[in-house]
């Protein structure tokens, strides 16, 4: 059994739970895979437990230019203080990032979430594909705002996830779980595929 725990700050629109969500069922589809979803608050003892059987951590954030949101950055550095976060090493790690605004705050974000990642010396997992169907600006296609870092969404403010971001991110977590089957360890981004052969 391979698990995954999906941490995620909260949005008041609450579109950062739709992707969390989105994200699971994807991961689910891989037979062996559980998944554990975990906002970032409250920061309690039970929380920080929970993490450490993990095989993978995805990272979720309301997008800002400087980087992450403040409840996910209070978590980020706390987790530096954990006794156990020695213990990330080598798990794998994703994200996404949504904003109500333009695409330039999620790819900070991501940049933010990735660089968090690789301080605990997680492997990063980027998703395989962008934009397979369509035109980016087609609310039913799967990363229309074309990220090869992570997966980013734009909701305009209303919290409502389109298709195309769904799809994405139920995409995005059967990735993360395969590559969590496939065990693997080596450094830096990884790619698996999961297109049709």
């Amino acid at each position: 059994m391979r698990k995954i725990a999906i941490i995620h700050a909260k949005s008041d629109n609450g579109s950062l739970t739709r992707l969390a969500n989105a994200f699971a069922v994807g991961a689910r589809s891989v037979r062996g895979t559980a998944t554990l979803l975990l906002a970032v608050e409250p920061l309690t003892d039970a929380f920080w437990t929970a993490i450490i059987p993990m095989d993978a951590l995805v990272f979720g954030s309301v997008s800002t230019l400087t980087g992450s949101c403040s409840d996910f950055e209070t978590f980020a550095q706390q987790s530096l203080l954990q006794k156990d976060a020695t213990r990330w090493k080598g798990k794998l790690a994703g994200g996404f990032a949504s904003s109500g605004t333009g695409i330039e705050e999620e790819l900070a974000t991501l940049r933010y979430l990735q660089a968090f990642a690789e301080r605990h010396a997680m492997n990063w997992i980027a998703p395989e594909d962008v934009v397979p169907l369509g035109l980016p600006s087609e609310p039913s296609v799967a990363d229309r705002l074309e990220s090869w870092r992570a997966s980013m969404t734009n909701s305009r403010g209303n919290g409502e996830r389109t298709k195309g971001d769904l799809v994405a991110a139920e995409r995005y977590g059967k990735l993360m779980a395969m590559a969590a089957h496939a065990d693997l360890t080596a450094g830096g981004s990884r790619r698996v595929s999961i297109m049709p052969q």
